[in-house]
């Protein structure tokens, strides 16, 4: 479902100490290099968050939504699977000052509304999580698409929380535009039928 590809969103010019944020990042990590498991603590932090408006229905929109885990990137493997939830292991590459990292974490469903993920354990982060909302507008005409997304990468470094909200933001309005795309397309095939039937 939810994944974090190459074509991240890195920091501006402004932070002119990023060579040397790197090449800390690699001394941090060498001494930070055992996996972390996901406690059952919940996320203290709203994270980034992207909304945009949908012109396809809820239905469509959330089919939309599920169908993209069957077109997942490399790297991407499912563990297991059912109509309620399914377990992912991902492998995120370039991510901003700790490069690539292995996560698995849960995706559940609550049809057709919201897709929450958290991850369950990871190599390097110390937290994946967050989840999309979909909601009925323009009496069913639409749908308000939102997706929050909280990562934390572990490190104590200056920036550090500037970075990862940064490369966060960048990833999840991709997600969502990418969702956008889908819907409206597949609403238009469903109603160029409806109108070919017609006829």
């Amino acid at each position: 479902m939810i994944s974090w590809k190459p074509s991240g969103v890195y920091m501006r010019d402004r932070f002119l100490t990023r060579n040397a944020l790197v090449s800390l990042a690699v001394i941090v990590l060498a001494s930070n290099a055992l996996p972390v498991e996901a406690g059952d603590r919940k996320c203290e932090h709203l994270g980034v968050v992207v909304q945009t408006k949908v012109h396809a229905s809820l239905k469509v929109t959330y089919e939309a939504l599920r169908n993209l885990r069957m077109d997942e990137p490399d790297g991407t493997r499912i563990i297991s699977s059912n109509d309620g939830e399914c377990v992912v292991e991902e492998i995120f590459e370039k991510l901003p000052v700790i490069g690539t990292t292995t996560c698995v974490y849960k995706e559940t469903y609550e049809a057709p509304h919201k897709v929450a993920f958290k991850m369950i354990r990871s190599d390097k982060l110390k937290a994946f999580e967050g989840e999309w909302t979909l909601t009925e507008v323009d009496n069913g005409k639409a749908t308000l698409v939102k997706l929050q997304s909280y990562v934390d990468t572990g490190l104590k470094i200056p920036f550090a929380k500037q970075i990862t909200a940064a490369t966060s933001h960048g990833e999840v309005k991709d997600h969502v535009d990418t969702l956008k795309r889908h819907a409206e397309l597949r609403e238009r095939k469903i109603a160029a039928g409806s109108t070919k039937n017609s006829l």
